[in-house]
């Protein structure tokens, strides 16, 4: 299932898919140690130390390459403009800026509370409707309070997993670590936290934390 994962990423051939890739094929080990989760194990030295290699000479490969194609001193000079993070969300922080200075800047305190929408955004846009970072998309489309009961929907919904993290719920820590990055992802991506498909998927997927709770309880019924 790991090679499957990487290789579904390499297919779709975006950051965000490779990177959630990686994230889950070396953290689902981890997290199923629950309470040895944060203590250093032999099984974390087992992934840890080949990640390493692996990534030094991922680096090292890179490097060679960018130098070989001529983009290396490009990539330089991005990464000295608009540091690390500004290279891998590829814009959206500058756009995010515009959009947030022209929402509160023009907006009046309703909308400042309700948001005013796709079609509101696209008052101060007209060539784009979303920063692609679902908090500031989420706050100037639904406000504070849309995007307070958006968050709070969420972590309900997300809390069971989060409760029974250390027990014997089987796939616990696998939901654990599923929100988690999602919830990392929207920072850097969008259409994770608004989107409607994925948002029904992930709800039937938190519902899996009771699926052992609710076969003991059949059991005890038929004893």
């Amino acid at each position: 299932m790991a090679i499957l994962t990487i290789i579904c990423s390499a297919l779709i051939a975006t950051k965000t898919a490779m990177f959630a890739s990686l994230l889950l094929v070396f953290l689902i080990p981890i997290v199923n140690e629950r309470a040895n989760v944060f203590k250093l194990t032999k099984l974390k030295l087992k992934l840890f130390i080949p990640l390493l290699i692996f990534s030094s000479l991922l680096i090292y490969f890179i490097l060679d390459l960018l130098h070989t194609i001529g983009l290396y001193d490009k990539v330089i000079w991005v990464i000295q403009e608009k540091g690390v993070l500004g290279l891998l969300l590829s814009g959206r922080i500058e756009f995010s800026t515009q959009i947030i200075e022209a929402f509160m800047l023009f907006s009046t305190w309703f909308e400042y509370a309700f948001g005013v929408g796709t079609i509101g955004m696209s008052d101060y846009f007209f060539s784009k409707y979303s920063s692609e970072v679902d908090p500031v998309d989420l706050f100037v489309y639904f406000g504070v309070i849309g995007s307070t009961i958006v968050y709070f929907t969420y972590y309900i919904m997300m809390l069971p997993a989060f409760s029974v993290f250390r027990r014997s719920s089987f796939l616990s820590p696998i939901i654990v670590l599923v929100n988690m990055i999602l919830l990392l992802l929207s920072f850097f991506s969008g259409h994770i936290l608004n989107s409607g498909m994925l948002g029904l998927l992930w709800g039937v997927f938190n519902s899996l934390v009771f699926i052992k709770p609710i076969e003991r309880q059949k059991d005890s019924y038929n004893d």
